[in-house]
């Protein structure tokens, strides 16, 4: 006779079912990083509010000496609404770059902007424009000039 494909794939399917038999409760192979993974993502879970990072938990002078991760977070708690954890990152980044870096005065001077301190923001907007000319921090004073009713500022 001839063997019909469906019948073969069932011999195959045995095969591996009695495998898994071997295995402890999961039809997942045993692998040493497996659990790390299923760890991190649990860890995606959002809160009850329905935040990412539950921001009170952070240190922030830990984050500030990573300059990249720093100013990933530095954007999602200004977006998220965090402006005060977010200055208080800025600032520390700041002090990490020897108030070198330009950008860490325009995420201040952000800050300032979303907590309604313009003068503050402008101050600082200026002081990245000395450091670096960029156009986002000519944008933002505008925005702020704007908001200040200075139309010829602007």
């Amino acid at each position: 006779g001839t063997n019909r494909p469906i019948s073969s794939a069932m011999n195959s399917n045995a095969r591996v079912a009695t495998a898994m038999q071997n295995r402890v409760n999961t039809a997942r192979p045993v692998t040493s990083s497996g659990r790390f993974v299923r760890l991190g993502t649990a860890s995606l879970i959002t809160s009850e509010n329905g935040e990412f990072i539950d921001v009170n938990r952070l240190n922030l002078k830990k984050y500030a000496a990573r300059p990249a991760l720093a100013k990933a977070l530095s954007e999602y708690l200004l977006v998220f609404g965090h402006a005060m954890k977010a200055l208080e990152l800025s600032t520390f980044s700041l002090a990490e770059s020897e108030h070198k870096d330009w950008a860490w005065k325009a995420e201040i001077a952000k800050a300032y902007y979303r907590l309604g301190l313009y003068r503050d923001a402008e101050r600082f907007f200026l002081s990245s424009i000395k450091s670096q000319d960029m156009i986002s921090s000519f944008v933002w004073l505008v925005k702020i000039y704007t908001r200040l009713d200075q139309p010829k500022s602007a």
